[in-house]
């Protein structure tokens, strides 16, 4: 073979080669084109140090964080936030959503709802996640999230899906993914697999959301016994009322009775009198103890219902630090 025929062959094999280099190339970017925009979005968006720090707090894993930033997250305010989320169909309280691959967080600022972000942050990316899955993969999926919630016996998930049955039709499968994901431990060992890619230790962000609704627990059941408290003192209060003032009228009745009797000279003798006086005296003793007993109920319950009050006004301020559709108050 001649120079010029080797050269030829070999010149036809290296554009051979390329060309199936290119080919090749463009194939895996259209199979991968979501992990190629991924990937393009995190090298151009750098996360400002608090959406790092919920990565962080809420121990997400690399692959978790990678979807976590390429859905360029960010804390709004509530103005902003409403703008970004209010396409979601979402009616009440919300702290943050996912739209058209973007992550939105409410911006908590109440200390007594520390890792409130963070547990936000990891439902909104399993949301990603999600989207992410394959058909074949999200219907896997989908059948272990619903064995999932048939081992949880818990009537305000139960509320959830019916809200969200409403609100985001189809999206169940979704919801519950992310719900079980970051409220929910000692899940099926199956689906704490999917979830291990996406998190390093996935109690932790568990632990978070444990905290932060004990909060809400606790308040609610100390309005549960102070209202219970309320309603055993008022009825408490209506009966000995009753019984004090029917007692009062006895009592009256037969004062009165005594002075007559007194005035008429009807006592046979001086112990005669001093014994019916006596009786009366200690009625009169025993009704003063009896109202200063009521007495003692009714600043009980106005004590009670002043904790209430305050209790009310601590539970408004946290609902509505969680509520980005609540108006702010004007200022003056």
């Amino acid at each position: 073979m001649s120079k010029a025929a080797s050269h030829t062959s070999h010149s036809w094999l290296f554009r051979l080669i390329i060309s199936l280099i290119i080919l090749s190339s463009a194939a895996w970017v259209l199979f991968n084109r979501q992990f190629v925009i991924d990937q393009v979005t995190v090298w151009r968006t750098e996360p400002n140090a608090e959406v790092q720090q919920l990565a962080e707090r809420s121990d997400m894993s690399e692959k978790g964080t990678f979807i976590f930033y390429a859905s360029t997250p960010e804390i709004l305010g509530r103005d902003t936030f409403i703008d970004k989320c209010e396409s979601t169909g979402e009616q009440t309280a919300i702290l943050g959503c996912y739209v058209s691959q973007d992550i939105y967080i409410f911006d908590v600022s109440d200390d007594r709802l520390d890792g409130i972000q963070e547990v936000t942050a990891a439902h909104e990316m399993l949301h990603g996640v999600y989207e992410r899955m394959s058909d074949e993969r999200r219907s896997e999926v989908d059948i272990m999230v619903e064995q999932a919630y048939e081992t949880v016996t818990d009537e305000r998930l139960d509320s959830l899906l019916e809200y969200y049955a409403e609100a985001e039709p189809g999206e169940r499968s979704n919801e519950l993914f992310a719900l079980l994901g970051t409220e929910y431990a000692d899940l099926p060992e199956s689906l704490e697999k999917v979830y291990a890619e996406y998190f390093n230790d996935r109690s932790v962000v568990v632990s978070l959301y444990d905290e932060y609704s004990q909060t809400f627990s606790e308040v609610q059941a100390k309005q549960e016994t102070l209202v219970a408290d309320l309603n055993t003192l008022a009825s408490q209060i209506e009966s000995n009322s009753e019984t004090y003032n029917e007692s009062i009228a006895s009592l009256s009745s037969d004062i009165d009775r005594f002075n007559s009797r007194a005035n008429t000279g009807d006592f046979s003798s001086q112990s005669d009198f001093d014994a019916e006086r006596s009786s009366l005296t200690n009625r009169q003793a025993q009704l003063d103890a009896q109202r200063a007993a009521i007495q003692s109920d009714i600043d009980s319950y106005d004590n009670k219902r002043n904790q209430l009050g305050e209790l009310s006004t601590v539970v408004d301020g946290l609902y509505r630090s969680i509520n980005a559709n609540l108006p702010e108050t004007p200022s003056i």
